[in-house]
């Protein structure tokens, strides 16, 4: 039987070999400096050293101009002009998250509590106008008739940066990460600035170099594997008037899914929009997920008998998945707007987030998801009341991968 890590006395502490150093690595979008709606960001990663994956963050300045209307930039802005990201290794898409302003701005809010979400305020360019107010901690307000250049950076959550080891870029073949600009009216609570630009976009991470002895002595292995989750996202329209139990259906390729976090949310004007996360039965309904024939929760959650138990499942799915100790930046007003309500204020968004978790332990003791091949995913709403604007439901999935990195012939497969 394995020990659990807290018991196992084999760990020892090795240090970098002799010779060995860490650097820093810039590397400027190659197809431009100045990108605009609907423009890709493409940076190819240099193939030297050893990457170290959760280093890896994007920064660039966003140059807004306003007209006879100001704007708010809404969610996380460093990550709110982002429609896609996608990795391409070898020329072969092998993580593609789409509606990334969704998934990140979600993920903060998850693993962030205010102190944090605080602490990057100036890089994240959270509201400037209410600084001095820390429960403002959403989108950037920018006034009419005015030119704003804001400094971004932000680490960039995804495949290659939530890997468990070191990088071997070196022994790799070409990678290319590509993001994809949002419009205009998925990045505004209401209207349109009169020039929206982002300039001088670098992507940045740490490596190591180890010398020609120790790549000799890892060569030897031909095959490394290489653990990490990455994150998926899928969405189902939702009409005005629904109401009743509905079956919404999804369906996925992936094979070790840890955990959804499902959201409904609004496309209308002063409202979030795809940011925005409500209850839709308005306090007065439940929800579930079925896979196969079998229920996730087991007893589902509901809004009607008591909301601050979805909140606990909520607590205990990230604590379980991500490692972390449970707080976040979700309070009371946040995580109780519901679907009557449909003017979400900028500085309260909905945050009302449905959590399922599937990880468990496997029988070699490693923590493990639920496959989802050949099986159709439905998230179960109950309520009685009606469906006051269009929505729509987002299914955000968190699995597991692995990277299969042959080092002798410098390729690489994904196992999902």
């Amino acid at each position: 039987m394995p020990l659990p890590s807290s018991l196992d006395y084999r760990e020892r502490y090795e240090p970098l070999p002799e010779g060995a150093s860490k650097y820093t690595v810039s590397i400027p979008a190659k197809n431009d400096s100045s990108f605009t709606n609907g423009n890709e960001l493409i940076f190819d990663f240099e193939r030297t050293g050893y990457m170290i994956p959760n280093s890896l963050f994007i920064k660039f300045q966003l140059e807004v101009i306003t007209g006879a209307s100001g704007v708010n930039i809404l969610g996380t802005p460093v990550y709110t002009s982002f429609s896609k990201l996608e990795t391409i290794i070898d020329d072969i898409s092998v993580d593609t998250i789409n509606e990334y302003a969704h998934v990140q701005n979600m993920l903060i809010n998850l693993n962030m509590n205010v102190a944090e979400k605080y602490s990057n305020q100036f890089n994240f360019s959270y509201n400037f106008s209410n600084i001095q107010n820390i429960e403002y901690l959403d989108c950037i307000v920018v006034s009419a008739n005015t030119t704003n250049t804001y400094n971004l950076a932000g680490f960039i959550p995804c495949l290659l940066s939530n890997c468990e080891k070191l990088l071997p870029l070196e022994f790799m073949p070409k990678i290319r990460m590509i993001f994809t600009i949002d419009q205009q009216s998925n990045i505004f609570r209401t209207g349109t600035a009169t020039s929206y630009t982002i300039l001088n976009p670098e992507l940045v991470y740490d490596c190591v170099k180890l010398g020609n002895d120790f790549n000799k002595q890892i060569i030897k292995n031909n095959k490394i594997f290489i653990p990490s989750k990455s994150f998926s996202n899928q969405s189902v329209f939702l009409p005005l008037n629904s109401n009743g139990n509905r079956n919404i259906s999804f369906s996925s390729y992936l094979s070790n899914v840890m955990c959804a976090f499902v959201v409904f949310c609004s496309t209308v004007n002063n409202t979030n929009k795809k940011l925005d996360a409500v209850d839709i039965t308005n306090n007065s309904g439940s929800y579930s997920i079925t896979i196969g024939s079998v229920q996730y929760p087991q007893v589902e959650m509901s809004a009607l008998n008591n909301k601050g138990s979805v909140l606990m499942e909520l607590k205990k799915c990230v604590k379980s998945v991500f490692g972390n100790d449970g707080n976040m930046s979700i309070n009371t007003v946040e995580f109780n707007q519901i679907d009557n309500i449909n003017n979400t204020n900028n500085n309260t968004p909905g945050k009302f987030i449905l959590p399922f978790l599937f990880k468990y332990i496997n029988e070699r003791g490693k923590q493990s998801g639920i496959s989802l091949l050949n099986k159709d995913v439905i998230v179960n709403v109950n309520q009685s009341v009606l469906q006051s604007v269009n929505r729509f439901c987002y299914l955000n999935l968190v699995y597991g991968a692995v990277l299969e990195i042959d080092l002798i012939n410098k390729n690489v497969n994904v196992r999902c």
